[in-house]
């Protein structure tokens, strides 16, 4: 085996121990991300948008499993999020738009046409980083479609489908501060979004690197990003792709930096009621066949080397060599 090849596929290996994932059988894909069309994906159908439940949720509701819940109410709730560009954020008209949502309209779709519900309504609810596992779990959501990473204390709780994204932590920081690498940022204050999992990494690194790091605890990420905009907060840790998102909507971007530094790898994917078998079969042979028929490498052109909403501008990022891997072998058989 060559040396390159053996280095991708370490690459690969190390995800696939990320996700907990077992014997991966999964069949290869034909066409790998890297050749990736500039093709449009169809526009779908508008959802409709509701309010997130309030009211209590029984113990039946906790316990049913989400395609008979489909089935009962003839409705797919989908949980979006409200600016995780461009994976799940709203579009014109607070309209719910991104890579996550479209692969998870595609996913509804299949659900109606395999279970014959023709009428069947996809609704969105907002999950923020704090409620989108307890929605889950208690049944508010049927699929959690936003930026959601793959982790083995998350899945102590939920399940997730094979990885549509993979992403690397990075820090963000104001270039007046002079950093541009984990080295620089020691007893700096970091902002992080409520319930990411970039809050655990601020504590691996102040156990392992001795950084001394602060944290202020933001309600989403625009909110972190202002943070850091309006210095109180020195850098802002996040998913190296949400990072240039927020950047990328601020007054004047190019003061900002994101370093090169991976700081954890971070497999996205949809995330479904724990233990539900039936579901998770259905959603992974989805984005399977998503993958082996190019309509992924579609959706991927889309929203990472198009214009997009809201500022009509290219993110030009091509696929890495560890999405390329993860989706060269993608695996039905996600768990602990």
């Amino acid at each position: 085996m060559k040396k390159q090849n053996f280095k991708s596929l370490t690459l690969a290996m190390a995800i696939m121990g990320t996700l907990g994932v077992a014997n991966a059988q999964a069949p290869v894909a034909a066409n790998p991300v890297p050749a990736v069309p500039q093709a449009q994906a169809s526009a779908p159908t508008t959802p409709a948008q509701v309010a997130a439940p309030k009211s209590e949720v029984s113990e039946t509701a906790k316990n049913e499993k989400t395609l008979d819940r489909i089935r009962r109410t003839n409705k797919i709730v989908i949980g979006n999020r409200s600016s995780s560009i461009p994976f799940s954020y709203y579009g014109e008209n607070k309209k719910p738009i991104g890579y996550a949502i479209d692969i998870c309209l595609n996913i509804a779709e299949t659900i109606k046409k395999q279970y014959n519900l023709p009428t069947a309504k996809i609704e969105f609810v907002e999950v923020r980083g704090d409620t989108r596992i307890p929605f889950v779990e208690d049944g508010k959501v049927d699929l959690e479609c936003g930026s959601t990473t793959n982790n083995a204390d998350r899945r102590k709780r939920v399940d997730f489908s094979i990885p549509y994204y993979v992403a690397g932590v990075k820090i963000l920081a104001r270039k007046s501060e002079g950093i541009e690498s984990i080295t620089d940022i020691k007893g700096k204050k970091v902002a992080v979004g409520k319930g990411t999992s970039t809050i655990k990494i601020v504590e691996r690194l102040n156990k392992e690197r001795l950084l001394n790091l602060s944290t202020i605890e933001e309600k989403d990420f625009p909110s972190a990003m202002q943070a850091v905009v309006e210095k109180r907060a020195d850098i802002f840790i996040l998913d190296d792709i949400l990072l240039y998102g927020e950047r990328s909507k601020v007054a004047e971007p190019d003061k900002y930096i994101v370093t090169n530094d991976f700081l954890s790898v971070e497999p996205l994917a949809v995330m479904m009621k724990k233990g539900d078998v039936e579901i998770n079969k259905v959603v992974n042979k989805k984005i399977v066949e998503m993958i082996n028929n190019g309509e992924i490498n579609k959706l991927y052109a889309k929203w990472f080397q198009s214009p997009i909403y809201p500022t009509n501008k290219s993110l030009n990022i091509a696929p890495d060599a560890l999405l390329t891997e993860v989706f060269r072998m993608p695996t039905h058989i996600v768990g602990n």
